[in-house]
């Protein structure tokens, strides 16, 4: 069980997500009030031939919030792409140093008439106060009205902990379907409407193990690759 990270506890950076949501979140009703569209450039020196004076990381959305008497801040940040695309980063810092010591990733479909849903369905979980991958419940609905949101999350960590925090490391897929009624959810067989992926987890551990474990999915035995680019030699 992992004590402390940064010296916060996962409890503390949990109980900080849970109130920077509360107050800030993208799903909170006072939505143009925290969220802003950032579109200005940042210097950036090529290392090409051509110097370019500016590389356009912009537009994008961004919600801060910090408590500088706790030493925390959260950060969202997402691009919307195309076709209703977007992907995005939700991170908290330690003011003191600027690190970041907890991270979600999330990519995905959202038509915009299906925005409102999720978004409610964020609420509907943050008000309960339990860590749900960062997103909405299990299921979802809103006046038993045909299109159902469904939330998939599992915790990603194995060890050393058998039965650790979500909110330490998870992994999971949120949809939107049309579903007038309640049968099995079914991906193959299900009109989906809106698809969307994430995973997270803490960032700054003080143990080897895991380390290894936290990001071990994302590893492969070598010896077991199939090579798919030539091999070379340096002269």
């Amino acid at each position: 069980m992992i004590e402390k990270i940064g010296g916060f506890t996962v409890e503390q950076l949990e109980q900080f997500w849970l109130k920077a949501v509360r107050t800030a979140g993208w799903q909170v009703e006072s939505e143009g009030s925290n969220i802003f569209l950032v579109t200005q450039t940042v210097p950036y020196q090529s290392t090409g031939d051509e110097p370019i004076p500016e590389l356009f990381l912009a537009p994008y959305h961004l919600i801060v919030h910090e408590n500088a008497g706790v030493g925390l801040r959260y950060v969202d940040m997402w691009w919307n792409g195309v076709q209703d695309t977007f992907t995005g980063k939700t991170f908290i810092q330690q003011i003191e140093g600027e690190r970041s010591l907890w991270q979600m990733n999330y990519e995905g479909w959202l038509p915009s008439e299906h925005t409102e849903l999720v978004r409610a369905a964020i609420a509907a979980a943050v008000k309960t106060g339990k860590f749900c991958g960062g997103r909405g419940p299990d299921t979802f609905r809103v006046n038993n009205e045909g299109l159902l949101y469904s939330n998939w999350v599992v915790s990603t960590l194995d060890r050393p902990d058998p039965n650790p925090p979500l909110f330490q490391s998870f992994k999971g897929k949120e949809y939107v379907a049309d579903l007038p009624s309640e049968p099995s959810f079914s991906t193959t067989k299900t009109k989906l409407l809106a698809v969307m992926t994430y995973r997270g987890g803490i960032l700054l551990p003080d143990d080897d193990d895991y380390i290894i474990t936290r990001f071990g999915d994302r590893m492969v035995d070598i010896d077991k690759v199939k090579p798919v680019c030539p091999s070379a030699q340096r002269a």
